[in-house]
């Protein structure tokens, strides 16, 4: 028989192997791909590697973190970073590495480096904040303004988040009659992304009834702002055509959204809070702009009324001067018109009597000469009759009932009667003629 080794007996060489030749420890970058913690406190991961790209795996290994150091280093990558172990974050961290006979090869977590993390999330809003400026579009949302008064805030939150009840409830105390709608969405989890930009597409759909948008959270872990940290998301916000108001950090976090967005705020109710005072300093500008309004119209008031009894004299003097002067121009006038009326009086008769001579003589002509034109048609008429005619030669075609005038009007094959002098025939038309 071929010399052969069981399984068991491969794999505990492989074992021996990797003892034997491999380092006790390594340093790794990873990123997490699965992580989840068991009942018994053991920390299960996927650990992964992806091309340049993103777009293909070029290595996956299996982690875990034992109960008696998971508890310790979550705490401590907590406490730097202000995030959980995670999905989608990268990390530095130190692996013993294993190999069962019966489980085969996995990763022993011994330690992990909280601040290689934090460099790889600025690095990766860095990456997006630079792909949104070669776009063209990092500045534009920044670039807009709210209108005056801003009253109308379409929200995008969670229903049943806290940040959102606190946020409302801080408008309504105002006494202020803002106007807001809840377009709801996710602000945690992996339909975070998908569900804000779903809720801008509907705000964009009545846009002419929003001054604003306000993305809002609050009470939320700090490790879930890392759903906010996508290229799609800062996208939307950046290009979207009203101002955007974000309030979805805490006081040391920030997101892309933050950098983009039309202004950020750390928490809900600092949003809330920035619209109030909005609003006061718009009422304040008012009741000044009332005040100045008022002042200068009670001295526009004093001045005009000193202009008008100025003018007043003025116009009075100068009424009773141009009075009299009129009187006297008038009653020159009266006097040439009087003359002139007479003249032209005399002259219409002369001219009218001229005319009377012209028209009475004009008649007689146009009669005379209606009446030769009269007696003209009349033989005209007489020399038309078809009864003359057809005495003189000529002869009448129909068609149906109607005189045919034109050639172009018979078809071969058409019937038609020819009236003569002395009587009539029908014939059929064979060959037509230009």
């Amino acid at each position: 028989m071929m010399e052969h080794l069981l399984l068991s007996e491969l794999n505990g060489l492989i074992r021996e192997t990797i003892a034997l030749t491999l380092e006790s420890s390594y340093w790794i970058v990873a990123e997490i791909n699965e992580c989840r913690t068991a009942a018994n406190g053991h920390c299960y991961l996927e650990l992964i590697e992806r091309d340049q790209n993103g777009a293909r795996l070029t290595a996956k290994a299996n982690a875990h973190i034992w109960s008696n150091r998971n508890q310790l280093l979550q705490a401590h990558f907590y406490k730097v970073t202000g995030r959980a172990l995670q999905a989608g974050l990268s990390v530095l961290i130190a692996v013993e590495i294993e190999f069962h006979e019966l489980y085969g090869y996995s990763l022993n977590i011994t330690d992990i480096e909280p601040s290689y993390t934090i460099g790889d999330v600025v690095r990766r809003r860095n990456e997006i904040l630079t792909r949104l400026q070669a776009d063209g579009v990092a500045d534009l949302n920044r670039e807009l303004s709210l209108p005056r008064p801003a009253m109308r805030f379409a929200i995008i939150s969670a229903q049943t988040a806290a940040g959102y009840g606190d946020f409302i409830h801080q408008l309504e105390q105002s006494g202020y009659p803002f106007k807001t709608q809840l377009f709801p969405a996710f602000m945690q989890g992996e339909k975070v992304e998908s569900s804000i930009i779903a809720a801008l597409e509907r705000i964009a759909a009545e846009q002419d009834q929003w001054d604003a948008v306000i993305i809002i959270r609050g009470g939320g872990a700090t490790s879930d702002l890392s759903s906010f940290e996508t290229y799609d998301l800062a996208a939307n916000v950046a290009q979207f055509p009203l101002p955007i108001l974000v309030g979805i950090g805490h006081e040391r976090d920030e997101t892309i959204l933050d950098l983009i967005a039309f202004k950020h705020f750390k928490t809900p109710t600092a949003v809330a809070a920035y619209l109030i005072d909005l609003r006061q300093q718009e009422l304040a500008l008012l009741a000044d702009f009332s005040t100045a309004l008022k002042r200068y119209a009670t001295q526009a008031l004093s001045w005009k009324k000193e202009e008008l009894t100025r003018l007043s004299q003025k116009v009075l003097a100068f009424a009773t001067g141009f009075s009299t002067r009129e009187h006297h121009r008038l009653y020159s006038l009266q006097s040439r018109l009087h003359i002139l009326i007479n003249r032209q009086q005399e002259a219409h008769s002369a001219h009218l009597s001229t005319i009377k001579e012209r028209l009475a003589t004009a008649t007689q002509d146009f009669l005379k000469g209606e009446k030769d034109r009269m007696l003209l048609c009349e033989k005209q008429i007489e020399y038309a009759r078809p009864d003359r005619i057809l005495k003189l030669g000529f002869s009448i075609t129909r068609k149906n009932g109607v005189i045919v005038k034109h050639a172009s009007k018979l078809q071969e094959g058409d019937i038609v009667e020819t009236q003569l002098n002395s009587g009539s025939f029908t014939s059929i038309v064979k060959v037509k003629k230009k």
